[in-house]
């Protein structure tokens, strides 16, 4: 299991830098790097930017509040911008991940839903939860 907690705190920490110009150049900057693929993200309505692939699978998801993405590791390896907070992944559903509660209600502002287990959630999961 993967405690997310200090990933979060970390980019929470350095979210003085982060804003939708940052969020957007950052998308591109993935998109640019991975050929066919495309921003799926509403500035000023969501919470997380999201990179599909030309057959719509995530390959890497960004947070708008502040500079944490999560990257699946078999399409990026090591080739991501700078300046953010990665978590590398095999895919965005396994349920090997964990974080707490206070922490990431503190990052998004609000309650987080009961209905994801934060003890032991996929990415997904975390994405769902912080939707809105």
């Amino acid at each position: 299991m993967t405690d997310l907690t200090k990933t979060l705190l970390a980019a929470v920490a350095t979210a003085g830098h982060w804003d939708e110009a940052a969020v957007a150049d950052t998308l591109g900057a993935l998109v640019a790097k991975l050929p066919g693929s495309r921003v799926d993200w509403e500035p000023g309505d969501e919470q997380w930017g999201r990179i599909l692939t030309s057959d719509n699978q995530v390959a890497a998801i960004l947070c708008v509040r502040f500079p944490m993405g999560v990257a699946l590791t078999n399409l990026w390896g090591v080739n991501l911008p700078g300046g953010v907070c990665w978590v590398m992944v095999d895919d965005m559903f396994s349920p090997g991940f964990s974080v707490e509660r206070g922490a990431l209600e503190a990052a998004f502002g609000r309650k987080i839903t009961d209905n994801v287990n934060l003890g032991q959630l996929s990415i997904n999961d975390l994405w769902w939860a912080t939707l809105s």
